[in-house]
Parts: structure tokens; C-alpha cells; sequence
């Protein structure tokens, strides 16, 4: 039996890794899990790397935020560890953040879920995931700042020091399963794409 177009891009770059980044609650682990079934690959949550115990927090404009993201909250040295004893079968790996400078593996194909500061505060508020107290009008300031100069710089940032191969924007009415349809015709083709310009080389 012939190998599938996976297992020949494995055969031929003896890697295969996929990164699938985004905002908060975008369900980057729905359709990383989903990927892990559908392609029977391991998949790894980056936030899980995450030391808990030793969260930088910071104020900003009054309001206490843990640093989810902070390159500095992670375990970078067992995620290149596992990383690199997995790659050569194939992985899903997918969180909140990455820092290039701190991985030492390369990435065959990015994903970036994106969605708008709105849908992202209701989500967040609507899990309980942002301090807010309704009755305080300054929460609503606070939690607007937090976007403004914290989210949105390291976001923007993490943009510019990674080759994303394609964006998704979710709206208030995109499916998972609207998502993930899109997003696994995307990867078929780019990994088809691969091996045909393999061929000619």
C-alpha cells in the first residue's frame, strides 16, 4: 500500500510539525484535537508548558493581570525536548503563544486564529476569565487598557517574528466546524504544494 501525502511529506522532511496560534478562547484546541484525530498525530498544548507557580503579574491602568504569555513563564527548555523526540512522527501543536527565539525546531506550517478585542473580551468575560464587576465603570476602562497595551502589542509582535501561512478571522457566528473545514483544505494543499515542489527539485 502506497503512503498517503502525510506520511510522504514525513518520509521526505523527516519532520512534520504544525502550529496552530491565536487569541484567547479562539478554538485553537477544538481544531488542533480534531487535526490530532483526523490525521492520528500527537498533539501537544503549549500552554501546558506554562510554570504556574512563578506567573509574572503585572498592574495595568489598576488592573492585576497575569502574564499568561510572558516568554518568560514557560518551560521552553522540555517543550524543545519534547518537540524534537516527537517530530519525526508528526505533531499538532497549538496555544496562546510561542516565542521563535526561545524554540529550537523548525515549523512546517503556521495557522493564526484571529478575532476582534470585542468578541474576544465577551468570550473572556462571558468564561470569567477578566476581572470585571459590572457595577464598577471603571472596569470596562481597565479591561480596554489591558487589550490597548498589553494584548494587542504582544500579538502584534508575534506577527512580525513568525511566518504565519494563513489567518482566520473569527466572527461572532463562525463554527468550529466552519473553521476547521477551511483550515484543513488549507493544510492538504500546502503539504500537496510541498511535495510537488519537492518533485521538481
Amino acid at each position: 500500500m502506497g503512503k498517503n501525502i502525510l506520511e510522504e511529506f514525513i518520509s521526505r522532511n523527516e519532520q512534520f510539525i504544525i502550529l496552530i496560534l491565536g487569541l484567547p478562547c479562539s478554538n485553537k484546541s477544538s481544531i488542533a484535537k480534531g487535526l490530532s484525530v483526523d490525521m492520528k498525530l500527537k498533539s501537544i498544548n503549549v500552554n501546558k508548558y506554562i510554570k504556574k507557580k512563578s506567573f509574572i503579574k503585572e498592574k495595568i491602568d489598576g488592573l492585576s493581570v497575569k502574564m499568561y504569555e510572558h516568554p518568560d513563564n514557560y518551560n521552553w527548555e522540555k517543550l524543545n525536548n519534547d518537540v524534537n523526540k516527537q517530530k519525526n512522527k508528526g505533531i499538532i501543536l497549538y496555544g496562546n503563544y510561542i516565542d521563535t527565539k526561545k524554540i529550537d525546531f523548525d515549523i512546517d506550517f503556521i495557522f493564526f486564529i484571529n478575532m476582534n478585542n470585542l468578541l474576544c473580551k465577551k468570550i473572556l468575560l462571558d468564561k470569567k476569565l477578566l476581572p470585571y464587576d459590572k457595577d464598577n465603570e471603571d472596569d470596562d476602562k481597565k479591561i480596554n487598557s489591558y487589550f490597548k497595551n498589553y494584548l494587542n502589542p504582544l500579538y502584534d509582535e508575534l506577527k512580525k517574528n513568525i511566518k504565519i501561512n494563513k489567518y482566520y478571522n473569527m466572527k461572532e457566528d463562525t463554527s468550529m466546524e466552519e473553521t476547521y473545514e477551511n483550515l484543513w483544505d488549507t493544510l492538504m494543499n500546502f503539504i500537496m504544494l510541498n511535495l510537488k515542489s519537492s518533485n521538481k527539485n
